[in-house]
């Protein structure tokens, strides 16, 4: 009996084509005609979604990364049906599951941007290296709740003023080097 269960949940997680241990990281909410990603776990994960609408022959996919904790609303409008077909760790996150030590020294000598508040006391992005990053920014009301993501590109050298849209925090998400 205990094989037979075993097998059946094995048959389902490959129907739905996620991964066992990803199923618990990433989940999807309906509400109204708003989609919602939800990620529960500490790593930034890629999520890969398929929409198939009624008249429409092929599917429509999609890849969207999320930050540790957090939500996306996903753009998808209207009827049709959402599903989750892939949850991977974004590039770089398995490594750091494998040796969190190593991956936190790697974080600190690449860390080139931070958030500081100016003298009038606004909060601003500074970039201390002599190259362009690109960073993401996570807007939170006064509860943590995310209020959502938005991407900067921060030439070497620069000091940028981060507005605050209604927010009452701002979080740096992540940063990556210019593409070439």
């Amino acid at each position: 009996m205990k094989y037979a269960l075993l097998a059946v949940a094995a048959v389902l997680v490959l129907m739905l084509a996620i991964p066992a241990d990803a199923a618990s990281c990433t989940r999807m909410t309906r509400q109204g005609n708003i989609e919602t990603l939800f990620n529960t776990c500490n790593t930034c994960r890629v999520v890969g979604l398929m929409r198939q609408r009624a008249g429409n022959a092929l599917p429509v996919r999609r890849q969207f990364s999320l930050a540790p904790r957090s939500k996306f609303p996903v753009p998808f409008r209207g009827p049709g049906r959402t599903r989750i077909t892939s949850d991977t760790p974004c590039k770089g996150e398995a490594n750091a599951l494998a040796n969190p030590q190593q991956s936190q020294q790697a974080k600190s000598v690449k860390q080139c941007v931070q958030l500081k508040q100016s003298s009038s006391g606004n909060v601003v992005l500074v970039n201390s290296c002599k190259s362009c990053r690109g960073v993401a920014i996570n807007r939170m009301n006064i509860s943590g709740h995310s209020l959502g993501q938005q991407a900067y590109k921060l030439y070497p050298q620069a000091v940028v003023a981060v507005k605050s849209k209604g927010a009452a925090r701002v979080a740096l998400v992540g940063e990556v080097a210019c593409p070439s």
